[in-house]
């Protein structure tokens, strides 16, 4: 049963943001400008002692639809300035996320994909639970990913 909900759901968004590679990729692994200029993101706090890069691990406090959210991360892949990927943990659900930058004309393209599966079929109940109330509030959860990515954009281009 737990195979039918492997890699379940994958989301890709993205923007172009008017900064380089090297801009954009440095915000993305500054957690304390990111903490700072994403509304959504109220903490993010480095957990392990070594420098960003593959094996680091964070936990990153934010507000999803009407829910307050921790999640434990741990980096991946680290391949600066190009991209990074991080699996997530939350409630059950194991989520692998990419941020990828690519030039392009007058900028970059940041791209975000993640690709969430179940881990505790008992979690099912809550994802329903939450995509229900949603419904009911006039939200959805991956509206959060828009905003995301314009207080991304916004941060580095006011500094660039």
């Amino acid at each position: 049963m737990m195979g039918m909900f492997d890699k379940w759901l994958r989301k890709t968004i993205e923007i172009h943001i008017e900064a380089s590679q090297e801009r954009v990729f440095e915000f993305l692994t500054d957690f304390d400008a990111m903490q700072q200029a994403l509304t959504k993101v109220d903490r993010v706090e480095l957990t392990s002692t070594s420098p960003i890069g593959v094996g680091s691990k964070w936990q990153t406090d934010m507000q999803i639809g009407s829910n307050k959210v921790t999640f434990d991360c741990e980096m991946t892949d680290f391949n600066p300035p190009v991209s990074y990927s991080f699996d997530s943990q939350i409630h059950g659900f194991h989520t692998d996320t990419t941020y990828a930058i690519f030039p392009k004309q007058n900028g970059v393209l940041f791209e975000v994909t993640a690709a969430s599966r179940l881990t505790n079929p008992y979690s099912i109940g809550l994802m329903l639970g939450s995509w229900v109330m949603s419904l009911f509030q006039g939200t959805k959860n991956f509206d959060d990913s828009a905003a995301f990515l314009a207080d991304v954009k916004t941060a580095i281009e006011a500094t660039a």
